[in-house]
């Protein structure tokens, strides 16, 4: 397989290779396709784990109201709580 990279990513390659960090080139390439298909999977498996959260929670039922004014109420009790600790 023949890959022709930009002259910015080439010399990224030969960079990497240069200062020793890989052995040649293709183990450059090699290394950052796996970093690739590894994050590939984690965003993969965070999408299924957010689609699941969603199934989850529009199986929990109905979205009941909130009561803004008791909400507020409990924060602001909250915060002088603090305040006095």
């Amino acid at each position: 397989m023949d890959v022709q990279l930009s002259a910015d990513l080439e010399q990224w390659v030969q960079e990497k290779v240069r200062r020793g960090f890989y052995r040649s080139a293709d183990e450059v390439i090699r290394a950052a396709l796996q970093a690739l298909e590894e994050r590939d999977q984690d965003l993969d498996a965070q999408a299924t784990a957010f689609k699941e959260n969603i199934h989850k929670r529009l199986e929990s039922g109905p979205a009941t109201p909130m009561d803004f004014p008791a909400v507020k109420k409990r924060i602001r009790e909250e915060v002088e709580a603090r305040k006095i600790a």
